[in-house]
């Protein structure tokens, strides 16, 4: 998998304007610099580091001819892991703080994302077609690397002209929504409550309180995975509920019409009665309970695994089956990770390779040559005894259907995957069928098997790795916690110990969040947690990706953004402890007294050459973390990100083997290589010895942190 991308597009309000101007270059001046290093590695993109506190070029449109009144969005692509708070633009001339926006942020961007600045709208209608020099202001760091490339001015595209008409009014609604979603989370008192709803192989049995007695009737009622709770109008009555029993149980059959409610919400709704009697007087019903899912499944599962058992923590992410894949038996790995694309697979017409594929009552169409591929791979590293966990991504289909039945409706493609279209019962379906057949297909010896299943990738950078639009945190939560409990339920039926995971980059408190794109990591565990107290608990983990504060630089004990307190702005491995401590915590325990499992699924250390000293570097990195980790009773796994250096990462070589080379596609092997293969095993402290004086320490013992988090 590609790291991460962090950056949402900055467009600030556009004016009604006409779309009719060429886009015109900015080209960077590279003999005009201040406090950077800059390079022109190819036609239009550029490579910088800033070297002091004052960092920044001068630019200026090319050719001046081409320019015109409507090119006001300065738009360009950048990469850039450690991100730059105060990124400012001038124009001119003159050049000078009368000429300047400024107040923009480019977030973290570890796989290239665009950017575009309405230099009309903030600079309060100052701009105009006369302005043809640029200054860039680069923050206010040394050693800040970034790449810019397509660098120009040009005109508002359709969708941003789109949002800016419908801006106000959609985030109005939105926060509408918000509130009503957070009412219902937070809601301390209604006049009943689900107890229980536990689930056979035929039928569905749900427990119900009554908490207070009103004027009006009470009903259970059926919430399906497309519905909101707090947003619906209308509930469907299903079976009265008694006054004169607080307590009461319901049995009803878990199929209808070829529909498994396994999946479904259960609540309590109340109707008043009339006030008068106009038979045309409408009957309003409003939830009366929290609405729960299925708390009892033991009995679903067609059949049972034993538990699988791991000697090591040692792991690889993102793997597939290659020449070389027998390298991962020798390193001693016991746990993978491998990207399953959900639309790669399934189909919803007939493809010139497919199969059929029947899932409740709907035909779809899998492709054989892509099962295939993930039948090599999955199947050769279960039977090499190493448990495999499928991260399920969403792409963005080229067909319209495809891309309705499988993509929320708002997401946008400046991110990488989307989220599962959850809003309509078609959706669903979709989501549900792919689901199924890889549960199904990944529970049999001979294919391999899947034992945990993480939902998507790094959804606290929901714009750029699960993409659902601008949406507030919490609606944006509800979403996602459907489609990890429709994983659950579905894994579960085939595997009784599968697991689901929530996929977190290596954030905690950074306030990354507040425009609907990104969200502050703790603060979706908490709402989680939340969710899963009132919804019914199910056995989620967590999937986090501790790469270092800066993705560039490896040597994670000097990061200055991880402390040892629950507010952090960062866990690394410097402070991976914190994460531990957290989740020992009684509201985060499965049923109160089971700890969440926890895989570090994605990360790993940066060699910034192939010389000696970077490939010790990062060795000493790997080192390091292990025996952070070693202790700590929630981390179940550390998949290393990567094996093979790849082209594809903004210049991070992140991997065990160094780039591919004619006659040598799988690179040389670095150091760290072989330290990792001595982990874990009686080599260990003679391949680890040379890290010590690289970390600072005399014992390893001292790499553990002991004292108080506070």
């Amino acid at each position: 998998m590609h790291i991460r991308l962090f950056l949402p597009c900055l467009i600030l309000g556009l004016a009604s304007i006409a779309l009719f101007a060429d886009p015109v270059p900015v080209m960077i001046e590279t003999s005009r610099t201040h406090q950077l290093d800059v390079t022109q590695s190819a036609p239009g993109l550029f490579s910088i580091t800033t070297t002091g506190s004052d960092p920044f070029l001068q630019a200026a449109v090319e050719p001046a001819a081409g320019q015109s009144a409507e090119n006001f969005i300065l738009s360009f692509e950048y990469f850039c892991p450690d991100g730059i708070d105060e990124f400012q633009v001038f124009y001119g001339p003159p050049i000078g703080e009368a000429n300047s926006v400024s107040g923009i942020k480019l977030g973290r961007a570890e796989v290239w994302q665009p950017a575009a600045i309405d230099l009309k709208n903030r600079s309060g209608g100052k701009w105009n077609a006369g302005f043809k020099q640029f200054r860039f202001d680069f923050g206010t760091k040394p050693n800040v690397r970034i790449q810019v490339r397509n660098l120009q001015l040009r005109p508002p595209n359709a969708e941003e002209m789109r949002l800016a008409t419908q801006a106000e009014a959609e985030r109005e609604k939105k926060k509408a929504a918000s509130e009503s979603a957070a009412q219902y989370i937070d809601r301390k008192s209604f006049r009943a409550e689900v107890t229980s709803v536990k689930v056979g192989k035929e039928t569905i049995s749900i427990g119900v309180n009554l908490l207070r007695d009103e004027f009006g009737a009470l009903f259970l009622s059926e919430i399906e995975p497309y519905q909101e709770p707090w947003a619906m109008s209308a509930f469907n009555r299903l079976n009265e509920i008694s006054k004169e029993k607080p307590s009461s149980e319901f049995t009803l059959p878990r199929f209808v019409d070829g529909r498994d409610r396994l999946f479904s919400r259960w609540c309590v709704i109340y109707r008043p009665f009339r006030a008068t009697h106009d038979v045309n007087e409408p009957q309003r019903s409003s939830i009366a309970s929290h609405a729960v899912y299925a708390t009892e499944i033991e009995g679903i599962a067609t059949q049972d695994f034993p538990v699988l058992k791991t000697k090591t923590k040692k792991g690889m992410g993102g793997v597939t089956y290659n020449d070389i894949a027998s390298e991962m038996v020798d390193l001693g790995v016991e746990h993978v990770t491998v990207n399953i694309v959900l639309n790669s697979f399934l189909h919803l017409a007939p493809v010139k390779d497919g199969t059929e594929f029947v899932h409740q009552g709907v035909t779809y169409y899998i492709s054989k040559a892509a099962i295939a591929g993930y039948d090599r791979t999955i199947k050769f590293y279960s039977e090499n005894k190493m448990i495999v966990s499928a991260i399920i991504l969403i792409g963005f289909p080229g067909d319209p259907a495809e891309r309705a039945a499988f993509n929320h409706p708002e997401a946008r493609s400046p991110g990488i995957f989307a989220m599962p279209n959850l809003t309509t019962e078609a959706g669903v379906r979709t989501y549900q069928a792919a689901l199924a057949y890889l549960a199904e297909r990944y529970s049999k010896v001979e294919n391999g098997l899947i034992t945990h299943w993480i939902l998507h990738n790094e959804v606290d950078y929901a714009w750029s790795w699960t993409n659902m639009g601008e949406q507030p945190m919490n609606i944006f939560m509800d979403h996602y916690v459907r489609s990890m409990r429709l994983a659950y339920y579905t894994a579960r039926q085939f595997n009784p110990h599968a697991k689901v995971f929530i996929s977190l980059t290596h954030n905690w408190t950074a306030p990354e969040g507040s425009d609907g794109k990104n969200y502050v990591t703790r603060d979706m565990l908490e709402l989680l947690a939340k969710y899963t107290k009132l919804e019914g608990d199910f056995e989620w983990g967590v999937a986090y990706h501790p790469y270092p504060e800066s993705l560039f630089h490896a040597a994670a004990w000097n990061d200055k953004k991880a402390t040892f307190s629950f507010d952090t702005e960062m866990i690394t491995p410097k402070n991976i402890e914190v994460l531990d401590a957290y989740l020992h915590q009684p509201r985060f325990l499965y049923h109160g007294t089971q700890l969440r499992s926890v895989m570090l699924s994605e990360q790993g250390f940066h060699t910034m050459d192939y010389s000696e000293a970077a490939q010790k570097l990062q060795a000493a990195a790997l080192v390091y973390t292990w025996h952070k980790i070693r202790p700590l009773k929630s981390i179940e796994c550390f998949q290393n990100h990567r094996w093979i250096d790849a082209a594809g990462e903004g210049g991070l070589l992140l991997g065990l083997r160094t780039l591919g080379s004619p006659g040598k596609p799988f690179g040389d092997k670095k150091l760290a290589l072989s330290v990792f293969e001595a982990l874990d095993t009686p080599h260990e402290a003679e391949a680890s010895e040379f890290a010590k004086e690289i970390i600072g320490i005399r014992d390893f013992a001292e790499i553990p942190f002991r004292g108080e988090i506070r």
